[in-house]
Order: structure tokens, then sequence, then C-alpha cells
């Protein structure tokens, strides 16, 4: 598979993703309802608060399903945008990043998407994480080449990244 099709197909499950997460909020979203709906009349102490409780769970369900919606539309455009599946030199969105740490001689490959981020996909064989291009991983390697090295700031400090390639 060639990189133009392998990162469609890396759009594809990404946005796929995204639509499960979102099925389930609108199911947490609606059960939560019915749970608020079948407490009727007025408290019978300070303490029931289950109507309440699940209004307000129902609200976090309404919330966490708009901002997937949101992340859903920009990545459906991003894969239709050629930068999506473009060839590319430099770490940007919609490039494929191999790097290796050096402090564990671990690789991984990171495909930079718009919005959402964190997902582990196996396409022909390789492990690929979709990673929020604004996240500070993926800031970190902005702009840079392969063999070019890359500095994230953690709280347990600096991690130094090398680029192995770029596509």
């Amino acid at each position: 598979m060639d990189t133009y099709e392998f990162k469609r197909k890396l759009a594809d499950l990404a946005i796929a993703a995204l639509e499960t997460e979102r099925d389930g909020a609108l199911q947490g979203e609606k059960y939560s309802k019915e749970e608020a709906a079948s407490h009727v009349g007025a408290m019978e102490s300070r303490y029931d608060t289950f109507k309440e409780e699940a209004q307000y769970l129902a609200a976090g369900h309404l919330r966490r399903r708009v901002e997937i919606e949101q992340w859903l539309h920009e990545l459906r455009r991003f894969k239709d945008d050629a930068r999506c599946v473009s060839p590319t030199n430099k770490v940007r969105l919609g490039a494929l990043v191999k790097i290796q740490d050096y402090a564990t001689n671990e690789c991984r490959i990171y495909f930079l998407v718009p919005a959402g981020g964190g997902n582990a996909f196996q396409v022909d064989d390789e492990s690929v994480t979709t990673l929020n291009v604004a996240s500070p991983l993926a800031q970190s390697m902005i702009l840079k080449d392969a063999g070019d090295e890359a500095t994230l700031h953690t709280k347990g400090g600096d991690k130094t990244l090398l680029i192995l390639s770029v596509r």
C-alpha cells in the first residue's frame, strides 16, 4: 500500500473510532435522560438527588457528543484535503512520523491529525497512533526533518526524540 492509500486508511479508521465514541456518548445521554425522567415528583429528602445527578450526567454526555461531532467534521474535511495524503519531508499536519525515544530506544509511528488523536491502529503490519497536531509531542516535532531531534518537556524532565522518518 502506498503512502496515499495508507494515510487515507488511517483517516478512515480515525473517523470510525470517533463515530463509535460519539455513539457511546449518545447512548449515555439517552440513558441518563431516561433515568432523570424516571424520578418524578419532589425530592423526599435533601439526599434524594438521583434526578439532578442524572440530568448533570446527561448534560455531560451531550457536551462530549458535541465535541466529538466537531472533531468528526474536522477529520472528514481533513481526509478530503490534499494535506492529509500528500507526501511530506517535514513534520506537519498529515505527516506520518516515526520517532525513537533515546532513553528507551522505543520506536513509534504517529499520524498527525487536526482533531481527536490517541487511537492506535494496525495497518499493513505497522502500528500507528493518531496524534493531535496541537499536542505537546506534535508541537515539539513540527517543521523538523528526518534525522532531527525533538525535545519534549514533561514534568518528569525533558525527553529527547530522534525523528527517524517523515512521509
